[in-house]
């Protein structure tokens, strides 16, 4: 997956940058509007492009439940974890020119 260079959820628009060393897969930042995705885990070894996929619609879920004040399921992360692994899951089915 390209990931995009911005992507707005509701009325902000998020950064999109790739690190290779963070703490975590991915992070969303509501106060600095970035969406970071980790490359390799822990600085060394790289993430597939199935994971970073998935990361990204994590955080993106994460930036649509913050939108809609859905604050007590954007803290669960099983449930966005979910989200996302299906997310991706739906969207490998689609033919290339529609997703």
């Amino acid at each position: 997956m390209k990931t995009p260079a911005t992507i707005k959820i509701g009325r902000r628009r998020y950064k999109v940058i790739k690190k290779r060393h963070m703490h975590y897969a991915g992070l969303l930042s509501y106060r600095t509007k970035e969406l970071a995705l980790a490359t390799h885990w822990r600085g060394t070894v790289p993430y597939t492009p199935r994971q970073i996929k998935e990361t990204f619609w994590h955080e993106v879920i994460h930036g649509i439940l913050y939108d809609m004040r859905q604050y007590a399921l954007n803290s669960k992360e099983k449930f966005v974890d979910g989200l996302a692994m299906r997310i991706v899951a739906v969207l490998k089915q689609l033919p290339k020119d529609s997703r």
